[in-house]
């Protein structure tokens, strides 16, 4: 909520934005190791993560046109899955985005930056520390020290608003389009491998 806040004063009409996720994969539940979800190919750490990383991503800087995917597997880890995923994308708002998520280097990372008409921002999402760079303001910085207990309300709020959405008691807040529009970039990302060429962003195509 704070960097949708401030982006559109201190960033201003967006140019483009870089984000990268390290979330290395023998430190998911190590006790379940290679008995779960994100060891198996379609479902793998990385892969997974695309999709979760674009969830908040959209909701900050929009929607995407098309994109352009390398996908493969560069470290060592005892899956079957790729472990790097890097994704150029067109956004319908005209500017740019990138998106890497990594899950074999192990390193947990979570930073993103993007640039503007009025300065750039940079912002560590485990952390809670986002700078502001602005060539006529200077610098500043703008740190949450509760940013790690909000992403575990986070998690919170979304399991139990799914338990109340099923049982009628609540209202999901995204509808299914939303979120096939999200789900179908790392689709598209995915066929460009084989068209070695940009492909749009189609909500019917999924992964």
């Amino acid at each position: 909520n704070t960097l949708k806040e401030i982006l559109p004063e201190e960033c201003g009409e967006l140019h483009t934005y870089q984000h990268m996720l390290s979330t290395y994969l023998p430190a998911w539940h190590p006790h379940e190791k290679g008995n779960f979800y994100a060891y198996a190919k379609n479902t793998f750490a990385a892969r997974e993560m695309v999709v979760f990383e674009l969830n908040w991503l959209t909701h900050l800087f929009g929607y995407v046109d098309s994109c352009l995917g390398v996908i493969d597997r560069t470290g060592a880890l005892e899956a079957e899955g790729d472990d790097r995923y890097q994704i150029q994308m067109k956004l319908r708002n005209g500017s740019a985005g990138q998106l890497t998520v990594v899950a074999g280097s192990p390193a947990q990372y979570r930073v993103g930056v993007c640039a503007g008409a009025k300065g750039l921002v940079r912002f560590d999402i485990v952390t809670g520390e986002v700078v502001v760079y602005n060539a006529t303001k200077g610098t500043k910085t703008l740190t949450n020290p509760d940013s790690s207990f909000l992403l575990k309300e986070g998690y919170r709020n979304e399991l139990f608003t799914f338990i109340r959405t099923v049982r009628g008691e609540d209202q999901w807040p995204r509808t299914y389009l939303d979120m096939a529009k999200i789900s179908a970039v790392l689709g598209a990302a995915e066929q460009s491998l084989a068209s070695k060429r940009w492909e749009s962003v189609d909500q019917t195509r999924q992964p």
